[in-house]
């Protein structure tokens, strides 16, 4: 179970860093700033922190994973794209 530097398990916490939820989804801190900046994940600031709060957190990639593909399969059997 991963721990933070105080020893709280994370997933105890209701309230997030921006580079906590980066390990928790697998992707850089770098990128976590970029998706908070643009709107994409859920955050709020308190005073000059952001925080991204863990159960939005949870469902925004809950339905993450409901929105269907825009990418559609060609038509082609063996998956590969024509020239």
């Amino acid at each position: 179970m991963k721990e933070d530097i105080q020893g709280v398990c994370l997933r105890q916490r209701l309230l997030l860093r921006p580079s906590e939820a980066a390990t928790l989804m697998g992707i850089s801190r770098s990128r976590a700033y970029e998706l908070i900046a643009a709107g994409t994940i859920p955050s709020m600031r308190l005073g000059t922190s952001v925080r991204v709060p863990l159960d939005r957190l949870r469902t925004w990639i809950d339905q993450q994973c409901k929105v269907p593909s825009i990418i559609q399969p060609d038509d082609h059997t063996d998956g590969r794209r024509t020239p």
